[in-house]
This record gives C-alpha cells, structure tokens and sequence, in this order.
C-alpha cells in the first residue's frame, strides 16, 4: 500500500489526500472506495506522514524530501 501511494505521488508530483485515497484505490482495481478501504488507504498515507516520508505542502501531499 505505501509503495502504490509514494507512486501516485512520485507521477503526480503531489496530490489532494482524498485524491491520492481513491486514485490508489484504482490502481489496486477497485472501481469504487468502500469506507473500509478508504481507512485502510488513509491509514497508508498517515503511515507515511508519520515516518517523515511525505508531507503536506500547498495543501498536497509531496515527497517530504521534495520540501
């Protein structure tokens, strides 16, 4: 999951958080985001956030090397 996320971001050079939870979303095959799936991508992107990999920046969320 954090692998997909960090390539949606790397090829959109950011994105919006509901953007980048439903783009992956797609990109796993699931034509539409239940709530379930939508935690466990979000739960993907605060992973992240946390671990200092990405950050927010203009309201998108980058690579946190980027800033």
């Amino acid at each position: 999951i954090d692998q997909m996320l960090l390539t949606i971001i790397d090829a959109n050079y950011g994105a919006g958080r509901d953007d980048l939870v439903q783009a992956a979303s797609r990109a796993f095959g699931f034509s539409a985001t239940s709530a379930q799936l939508k935690a466990v991508l979000q739960a993907g992107v605060s992973r992240l956030e946390d671990a200092g990999v990405v950050a927010i920046k203009g309201g998108l969320i980058v690579r946190a090397s980027t800033i």
